[in-house]
């Protein structure tokens, strides 16, 4: 039987649990809200003074990096046949040899990212393909000699791509990570709403100092509205957030169409910007090519709080839908993070 090992740190009031499965680091968790623990993994892989493995004293802890007999073949030719190596924690492996040999391939069929004709890789004693993609991004990181990216991208940009994995689409590194960034955060809202967008535009101040926030209605002038997608065309990170109160008796239960032109208009200027809807999820019928959409059903000040917490990293993206969202998304559809 696997031996189970239990420990429990306790950092300056903190309580850690750390849960070992043959002797290996697999989960951090702290108590979170007292209802529902916080997995914070990937934070205490992070800190040195946590051993990412256990001395295991009735059998020997499985290496972090193992292949067994790998073969590699392309193009009907045998490239790799029975590679067989072992890479252990503080360990460091040079693959040496002349063009051609089969380095990069081995690299690269260690990563999954070619097919092997034969034999096996084990991740932390884990059979690689029983590894989620996401997972596998958090734990390994490869950069080959044959990466391109645009000639803009600085060392710095490609150093913060390694992080993607761990922040997520929705989560940017840090609101430091902006610094120097051009950020242009526009916030659209009909004139016969009656609403307080203080709450958002402090929140998101309160991160981001230099953010330039303009405020739009549906009845902005066309040459001002191409001015404006012309600045989200050329910011680094644009937001839109799109404001409404669902009211009957107003005579519509969404966003006037003219204010929605404007959203698309921004959209198509700057098709990576991030949109938070105030309003209900059908807002997502209005903007069918949005890339990241963040859902508040209302505009109250938890909502706008919460809003900037989950566009920051700060809070978990979660949520289900309480209505269909023809042809989308089905009632009950919605995400964990």
């Amino acid at each position: 039987a696997v031996p189970a090992f239990s420990v429990e740190l306790k950092f300056d009031g903190l309580a850690i649990s750390l849960r070992y499965e043959a002797g290996l680091l697999v989960q951090g968790a702290t108590r979170g809200d007292g209802r529902v623990g916080e997995d914070v993994t990937h934070n205490v892989r992070e800190i040195k003074m946590i051993p990412q493995a256990l001395l295991g004293q009735t059998r020997p802890v499985p290496p972090l990096l193992e292949v067994r007999g790998l073969s590699v073949a392309r193009g009907g030719s045998a490239i790799l046949h029975g590679v067989d190596l072992e890479l252990r924690a503080g360990e460091a492996l040079a693959l040496v040899g002349p063009n051609a040999a089969g380095k990069s391939t081995l690299v690269r069929a260690i990563m999954g990212l070619l097919p092997a004709s034969a034999g096996e890789v084990l991740l932390f004693g884990r059979p690689l393909p029983e590894w989620p993609r996401a997972d596998l991004a958090r734990a390994v990181a490869l950069v080959t000699t044959e990466e391109e990216g645009p000639d803009t991208l600085t060392v710095g940009d490609r150093v913060a791509l390694g992080r993607y994995p761990h922040t997520g689409p929705f989560r940017p590194l840090s609101a430091a990570a902006l610094t120097g960034k051009v950020v242009a955060a526009f916030t659209l809202k009909d004139s016969d709403r009656a609403m307080n967008l203080v709450w958002f535009r402090s929140h998101l101040e309160a991160r981001l100092p230099d953010v330039e926030d303009t405020a739009v209605d549906g009845r902005t002038a066309p040459d001002e509205v191409d001015r404006l997608a012309e600045v989200a065309s050329v910011a680094d990170v644009s937001v839109i957030a799109v404001f409404d109160d669902v009211v009957a008796w107003k005579g519509r239960s969404g966003p006037s169409a003219a204010l929605m032109d404007v959203a698309r208009r921004l959209l198509d200027a700057a098709p990576d910007s991030v949109v938070l809807a105030f309003t209900g999820p059908e807002v997502a019928l209005e903007l069918p090519d949005v890339r990241t959409l963040i859902c508040c059903y209302d505009a109250s000040e938890p909502s706008q709080r919460a809003a900037v917490e989950a566009l920051f990293g700060e809070s978990p993206l979660t949520g289900r839908l309480p209505v269909d969202v023809l042809p989308h998304f089905r009632i009950g559809a919605g995400l964990e993070s």
